[in-house]
């Protein structure tokens, strides 16, 4: 991150992380039923509003001075079994397989911009 002459700078990596972190990636009806009821409420969210406006930016997800980097309604995501699926199995390596990913999929905006740039007023 870095702030120079009125502009924000982000750059957005992904990492894949090791092998040794990745988890089951398997979901029965059990385990899509448990995940369900676990997540079925759970919301993750991760705006950055600026009060005094925005000029311009390159970001996909914005609204007035507010811009969305992550925004995940699980209850929404678990409906669609098929691309909970995949979303949970899934390590993106770049933010162009992260849109590919999430093309689609209904209650997930995700800030794939690689390098996001936002102007202030």
């Amino acid at each position: 991150i870095s702030y120079k002459d009125g502009v924000l700078t982000i750059n957005n990596k992904y990492e894949k992380p090791d092998k040794a972190e990745e988890g089951d990636d398997d979901f029965d009806e059990a385990g899509l039923a448990m995940a369900q009821q676990m997540m079925g409420d759970m919301r993750i969210s991760l705006s950055l509003e600026f009060p005094g406006g925005i000029a311009e930016t390159n970001a996909e997800h914005v609204a007035g001075n507010k811009v969305t980097m992550m925004d995940i309604d699980f209850g929404k995501l678990i409906k669609q079994q098929d691309k909970f699926k995949a979303f949970m199995k899934a390590q993106p390596e770049s933010p162009a397989e992260a849109k590919e990913l999430l093309k689609g999929v209904d209650g997930v905006k995700v800030e794939t911009t690689e390098k996001l740039t936002i102007k202030l007023k």
